[in-house]
């Protein structure tokens, strides 16, 4: 019972160790994806999601290097690189954000952390507001239930109401819906769709985007292989999409697994991550 009992202790103390590793970890993912005739030349641009206040390295010296070193000039912030509490401290992210706003096209597109200060403004003031203002006035571009078109690269942002968000509960959202927010597509442009929630990535797959892009499940806590998360923030046990490239007919989604955590600090075989595409033409 004895051995037991001390296995179990270095058990814990291995998978302490792992965690504590990969909350302060990160690295880098590439894909490369065939986008045939749609496009006029090769396009590259990263993606950040879930910081969640994260830092890596003074001032986040470490997640900005990374960054330039990739020589990609355009990102796609893809939400919740702040945490939506009262007495969240945002000036570190907001600092980072300016910080790349001068060498960098941000194209920024919220999640539910952000969304729920944006619209509980009785709880939060003009915190959102605020913050948006300032990275707007260094060039960043909101997508809030928006697009904007590079080229013939249309990039469009999803923003959804906070009952999608639920713990426990799991509404549906058709079709219907995700056209009166961001009107049908228009396939006169290779049609990238960042929604934040993965959770309905079947039904952004109705809007006929090429690529799909999402964060919010953080990788699935832990990472069962390459391919399997664990559990969602919203409790969902093994969720089809935690992690990765996933292709369904034409169409490609890729779930960022995240920088950050909030609430429940952990991540067990699942680094945090920068996703870097690159969109060939064929």
């Amino acid at each position: 019972m004895m051995y037991f009992f001390l296995g179990l202790i270095i058990l814990g103390l291995i998978f302490l160790c792992i965690n504590i590793y990969e909350l302060t970890h990160f690295e880098l993912n590439e894909y490369l994806i065939d986008a045939g005739e749609k496009i006029n030349g090769d396009f590259e641009f990263l993606i950040l999601s879930d910081l969640h206040n994260n830092t890596y390295g003074k001032e986040n010296c470490k997640l900005i290097k990374c960054i330039n070193d990739t020589k990609v000039e355009k990102i796609i912030v893809a939400g919740d690189m702040v945490t939506g509490k009262i007495k969240s401290d945002w000036s570190k992210t907001e600092r980072f954000l300016l910080k790349l706003a001068e060498n960098h096209t941000i194209y920024y597109v919220n999640g539910n952390h952000e969304y729920r200060t944006k619209v509980y403004i009785e709880k939060f003031g003009d915190k959102y507001r605020e913050y948006k203002d300032r990275l707007k006035n260094a060039g960043i571009i909101f997508l809030e239930n928006e697009y904007t078109v590079i080229d013939n690269i249309r990039i469009t942002g999803l923003e959804i109401d906070r009952k999608y968000y639920k713990k426990f509960k799991r509404y549906k959202i058709n079709i219907e819906e995700i056209v009166q927010s961001i009107g049908k597509v228009d396939d006169n442009y290779y049609n990238i769709l960042v929604a934040h929630n993965p959770r309905y990535i079947s039904e952004y797959v109705k809007w006929k985007p090429d690529i799909i892009i999402s964060g919010h499940f953080h990788g699935g806590v832990m990472r069962i292989g390459k391919r399997t998360g664990v559990i969602s923030p919203q409790f969902d046990v093994f969720p089809k999409f935690s992690g990765g490239l996933y292709k369904m007919n034409k169409i490609t989604a890729i779930v960022s697994r995240g920088l950050g955590t909030h609430s429940v600090n952990i991540r067990l075989f699942n680094k945090p991550e920068v996703i870097k595409i690159k969109l060939q033409k064929h």
